[in-house]
């Protein structure tokens, strides 16, 4: 008989924390994400583009939870296997994942280090140095733990994310309502900062990687934690409304210092000190919102990296090594690598290296699952091979 399915509350809000809580790191924490991808597009960038961007993310994470809820992958390697089976597509597209995958890797988790590194020096005085080992070495601790650790530090940091984002919002938006409301009714275009509408819109869509960053994450979590229709649905509606809504907090805060806020490594620290006036407290605040993103990003990217590439490790190079050797001796080399490429600064990170890894990853190998997804149950239903449809233990 096939299984009987039970929604979980906890599991599907988990993946929603898990997914949400690697969105909201450093570009976002910082604020340089959000100002480079949507305000310099124009008015626009305020609602409109965190909208659509919102809606394609529900529709993507509901089609990719619910398949790895079916065919329960291990990684995301399996999960591209298991999508295409043709040999020569499947070596095409888990080629381009890979790449992909260690693209996110190096630029998004160095900027992730970068970012907090700054912020340490800043708010405390720590040394850049300091700092990056303090950053790395709480990343690789709280990874190596597995899963279940990994899903509670996002539930926690997504609540104390959630909170603050709240309350500076609130005490944000008086100061710069004036500022934001200007920005929108002036109509700015893309033109406006140098680009064209279509490619405008080319960035912004392209820029759903930015809110589904924690899908090689999700594959390992899916497989353990979402067991109904109704849990991919509302992990995928949590992640969705989260970074919709969190996005907009922060576009209509930052739109009061257009054009000058572009410039600013920090966008949300020039926001509070300069457009609100905020007391040290709340920049203190801040400090920690966005200590507690990065963290949550570093560990879920180094997470989903560190379940793809620990057994392959174990099993090539450390064939006598415990788990849990192997984790750390994997995790340490991808946080290492990070941390050299660090020295690069968030800006240029977020500005050069961001945009490269979306232009490429996000057409080719994300978007595509649209299409590739739905056409790989529907042939498997054909053929009678879907796992949805076999017999309880037979589906893996």
């Amino acid at each position: 008989m096939k299984k009987t399915e039970k929604f979980g509350m906890f599991g599907s809000l988990g993946l929603a924390a898990l997914m949400f809580s690697t969105y909201i790191g450093p570009g976002y924490a910082s604020g340089t994400q959000t100002v480079s991808f949507y305000l310099t597009k124009g008015s626009m960038g305020v609602f409109l583009a965190p909208v659509v961007l919102g809606i394609i993310t529900f529709f993507w994470c509901w089609l990719t939870f619910e398949f790895n809820r079916v065919y329960r992958p291990r990684d995301y390697k399996e999960q591209f296997s298991m999508i295409y089976r043709n040999p020569v597509a499947n070596k095409f597209f888990i080629f381009m994942k890979e790449l992909t995958s260690f693209g996110q890797l190096f630029v998004v988790v160095s900027a992730m280090i970068s970012g907090a590194a700054t912020l340490m020096k800043n708010y405390l005085g720590i040394p850049m140095l300091v700092g990056t080992l303090l950053f790395a070495a709480a990343v690789i601790v709280m990874t190596m733990q597995g899963t279940s650790l990994v899903a509670k530090v996002s539930n926690v940091l997504t609540i104390v994310i959630i909170g603050i984002v709240i309350y500076i919002t609130i005490i944000g938006i008086g100061p710069t309502w004036e500022g934001m409301k200007s920005f929108v009714e002036a109509g700015s275009q893309p033109e406006d900062y140098g680009f064209t509408k279509f490619y405008a819109w080319f960035v912004i869509i392209n820029s759903v990687a930015n809110f589904i960053a924690g899908m090689n994450a999700s594959v390992p979590y899916c497989r353990e934690n979402i067991h109904s229709r109704k849990d991919s649905i509302v992990a995928a509606a949590g992640n969705a409304i989260l970074c919709t809504a969190a996005t907009i907090a922060c576009t209509m805060l930052f739109s009061a210092g257009m054009p000058a806020i572009a410039e600013e490594p920090l966008p949300m620290v020039y926001t509070l000190r300069e457009l609100v006036g905020a007391g040290a407290w709340v920049q203190y605040l801040y400090f920690v919102i966005a200590l507690a993103a990065m963290l949550s990003t570093g560990i879920s990217i180094i997470y989903g990296m560190s379940e793809r590439w620990s057994p392959v490790v174990g099993a090539k190079l450390l064939k006598n090594s415990k788990p849990a050797v192997v984790r750390i001796a994997v995790s340490s080399t991808m946080i290492i690598a990070c941390m050299l490429m660090s020295s690069f600064g968030i800006l240029n990170l977020i500005r050069i290296g961001y945009p490269i890894l979306m232009n490429i990853a996000t057409p080719v190998v994300f978007m595509l699952l649209f299409v590739t997804i739905p056409y790989r149950i529907h042939k498997d239903k054909k053929d009678g091979v879907y796992p949805g449809m076999l017999p309880e233990g037979q589906n893996g």
